[in-house]
């Protein structure tokens, strides 16, 4: 997740200004601060949740289309809503909890972070995939060991929505830790870096 947050990853959008500013917080701010800027912490609230927030992991396997998904990226605040949700009359109370509950995160903060609202198939719903591991490319065991609430055709459908991901450019946790930590690795010799 490091690589991803706005401490490494350049982005579309910050300048060398902008992660110099968001490296001098990192130093100075208390830990809470800190974790949201090394991975997003998300919140999820819909059909299957308590009626409630509920943490969920920053991975691509929470993106049910029947959840409100909240997230904190310290720089920026993400509210994410599912394909059938969008279409409930819920959905309206969902995202107001999602709203509010990331705006009592965040009404102390300085810089006052982007707020953005996208919906499932929005295109601009990539500036919030793109903060997740990319973790549906994990073996079916994996998966359904990590999520059990998930059958495999909801599995096959999340898979669904990275079409274009390729696995060598942007591999899943597991499967980069194995890569670095498997006895045939070679990783001691050349050494790997995080933002590869």
């Amino acid at each position: 997740h490091l690589r991803r947050g706005p401490l490494l990853n350049p982005g579309p959008t910050l300048s060398l200004d902008d992660r110099a500013e968001v490296r001098s917080f990192f130093l100075r701010f208390p830990l809470n601060e800190c974790l949201s800027m090394m991975e997003p912490l998300l919140w999820q609230c819909g059909k299957d949740s308590n009626h409630g927030l509920e943490s969920i992991p920053p991975e691509t396997l929470v993106l049910w289309s029947n959840s409100v998904i909240a997230t904190d990226c310290f720089n920026t605040l993400i509210v994410w809503s599912g394909r059938q949700v969008a279409a409930s009359p819920q959905h309206a109370a969902w995202r107001d909890l999602c709203l509010s509950h990331l705006a009592s995160r965040s009404k102390d903060r300085f810089p006052v972070p982007q707020l953005h609202v996208v919906n499932e198939n929005d295109s601009m719903s990539r500036r919030f995939t793109s903060r997740l591991a990319p973790s549906h490319d994990d073996s079916l065991d994996h998966n359904l060991t990590n999520f059990p609430a998930l059958s495999a055709p909801q599995l096959e459908a999340i898979r669904g929505k990275f079409q274009c991901h390729d696995p060598e450019a942007d591999p899943s946790f597991r499967r980069w830790f194995w890569n670095v930590a498997s006895a045939s690795s070679r990783s001691k010799e050349v050494g790997i870096s995080l933002c590869e």
